[in-house]
């Protein structure tokens, strides 16, 4: 508890003997907040206290009592006149549906002897405390409601989700779109610290989701339990009669794709207990032409032997070059999941990669490879295979303008647990920009520029700083890297050398310290640094290029430029250095 100074009581005896309702009903959620027993009965003793004054959302003391779990005030309430256990706040929620969101038995059944508590009420969101319930997965709460005469156990709220919906996804806790804060006011200032769980108190109707949840108007409950891998109760609804085995989802994916994308073992034998239902094909598609195949590559990294599965999935019959209406096969599904060996074992067994040679923002395979940043032999050995096959090393994107401050991850597609990268770079660039933003990628870099991709490729950086420059974001390719790897252009020597050798890289195979447009060119950029003390970039280009990397009156414009400023000497003198030690052929 606790324990006020003096200058706090004199506070609240002040407000206590304030004129006016209001003034009242503020001390008293104070003293509801602070835990202060005797306060609270001090204010309810006051003859002209209306324990039914609401504040600014439309909570009466009634909801601050069951927000921070007081039995014994709610008991209190009770005994008023004016105190309404059915009366909603501004959202429409009760303080009963409050009280099942706050976890707390006693609160509800305290709720539900007074008569005028009406527990088939709905929310803005069309949620009854037995949605609610039935989400927080409180078995008692459920038992305790159920017992109410005329309660709708089979009602959608807005979403279409019904109680059992709910009760099935609330074995998830690690995606369940209730479980957020909102009657979350005490602070940790009760004395319950062991069953403090406002954390996850209840927000708003069951019905929000998550991006890319099921939304049903038919009860498809096993497309939720299969979501989740939750092989117990999809072995305990496939006993329902009204469950169908091969119902779809709006996107029109069946109980099986969804297994078939969930990463845990038990998701294999959910599969299992579907392919013996009557009726249910492995060769079923979604509405955009996905196959199980899709699924099995798309999804996370399994817990299981993946590869010999897919391996059977393949001898039934399941295509393996079907495209989806997004242009992506299986094979493609893995790449963007991630998944190499699986995408090496499908161009084993004859997948075609070049079914579909163009991505969203005309994004290549070879884009969309090194937009994941880990570092994998296997990675490299799919990117030398599509060399192989004839792959163009160097396509540009045509990457729409990126707002980092409010642009939200753009991926290829966007369904249920089908992974895709975020393909929104922002530059106009060739795969080889990508490999050459991480430094680990230098294998991959070797591999491309042995192909033939152009180290001095034009770069168009496209975001909303250089949006309105005339011509002011085509950059050299060498300043398009800079502007990637470092964020603003400032590093210090030490960041700058973290990054030499895939610069030593570009600069062995040709790419270019000059620069034809108006941006600046990687030299100029350079010697800035160093104006700042910062010459290990200068240091790296200089002794890292030829002849054939910058043209002889490149060098000369910054050596005539910094020749009569005394402060820039050390610059002056490492160009002239490197302009004596090459041979020029302009």
């Amino acid at each position: 508890m606790l324990i006020l100074t003096m200058n706090d009581r004199e506070i609240i005896d002040l407000l206590v003997k304030l004129h006016g309702s209001r003034h009242a009903a503020d001390a008293l959620r104070y003293a509801l907040k602070w835990n202060e027993p005797e306060l609270v009965n001090r204010l309810l003793e006051r003859s002209d206290m209306d324990a039914s004054v609401p504040d600014s959302d439309g909570q009466t003391p009634l909801f601050w009592a069951i927000q921070y779990k007081r039995v014994d005030i709610v008991t209190l309430l009770f005994k008023r006149q004016e105190v309404n256990p059915c009366t909603p706040d501004r959202n429409g929620f009760t303080p009963l549906q409050v009280a099942v969101g706050v976890r707390r038995l006693p609160l509800v059944g305290l709720l539900l002897q007074c008569e005028e508590t009406n527990a088939r009420r709905i929310d803005a969101g069309k949620s009854s405390a037995l949605h609610i319930a039935a989400a927080r997965g409180e078995l008692q709460i459920v038992n305790l409601l159920l017992e109410q005469n005329g309660l709708e156990v089979a009602s959608p709220d807005s979403t279409g989700n019904t109680p059992l919906h709910w009760a099935v996804r609330s074995r998830d806790k690690k995606y369940h779109p209730s479980l957020v804060t909102i009657y979350d006011d005490d602070e940790n200032n009760d004395d319950d610290e062991d069953e403090d769980d406002d954390s996850d108190t209840f927000d708003e109707p069951p019905g929000s989701t998550r991006e890319g949840t099921i939304k049903m108007d038919s009860p498809l409950y096993t497309h939720h339990a299969c979501l989740i891998a939750d092989c117990e109760v999809v072995a305990l609804l496939l006993q329902r009669q009204d469950v169908d085995p091969k119902a779809r989802g709006i996107t029109g994916q069946t109980p099986l794709h969804l297994a078939a994308s969930n990463h845990q073992l038990s998701a294999k034998r959910i599969m299992n207990l579907l392919l013996e239902q009557p009726g249910v094909e492995i060769t079923e598609v979604d509405h955009d032409g996905r196959t199980v195949l899709h699924y099995l590559c798309g999804g996370y990294e399994k817990e299981f032997l993946v590869l010999d599965l897919i391996e059977t999935v393949l001898q039934v019959g399941v295509p393996l070059d079907q495209e989806s209406a997004t242009g992506l096969t299986a094979f493609h599904q893995a790449i963007c999941s991630g998944h190499w060996s699986v995408a090496l074992f499908l161009l084993d067994h004859g997948a075609d990669p070049m079914v579909s040679k163009r991505f969203k923002y005309n994004n290549s395979l070879l884009h969309i490879i090194l937009k994941h940043s880990n570092r994998d032999d296997v990675k490299s050995e799919i990117i030398e295979r599509l060399i192989e096959r004839g792959i163009e090393v160097d396509t540009y994107t045509d990457s729409p303008v990126l707002d980092p401050r409010f642009n939200e991850d753009d991926k290829i597609e966007k369904v249920i647990d089908i992974r895709s990268p975020d393909i929104l770079v922002g530059t106009y660039c060739t795969p080889l920009l990508l490999a050459a933003m991480r430094e680990y990628s230098l294998n991959n870099m070797k591999i491309l520029l042995d192909a033939g991709a152009d180290p001095s490729a034009l770069v168009i950086i496209r975001d909303v700083e250089f949006e309105g420059k005339t011509n002011g974001n085509r950059q050299a390719f060498l300043s398009g890297v800079f502007r990637h790897i470092w964020e603003p252009f400032s590093p210090g020597d030490s960041e700058i050398l973290e990054h030499a050798e895939p610069i030593k890289l570009l600069l062995d195979f040709g790419s270019r310290l000059d620069f034809d447009g108006p941006a600046d060119s990687p030299l100029q950029e350079a010697c800035k640094a160093a104006e700042k003390g910062h010459f290990a970039l200068l240091k790296i280009l200089l002794e890292s290029s030829k002849a054939r990397n910058v043209s002889e009156s490149h060098v000369d414009k910054f050596i005539s430029a910094y020749k009569d400023k005394p402060e820039y000497s050390q610059i002056c003198q490492m160009l002239e250095s490197f302009e004596q030690k090459v041979l020029f052929i302009d």
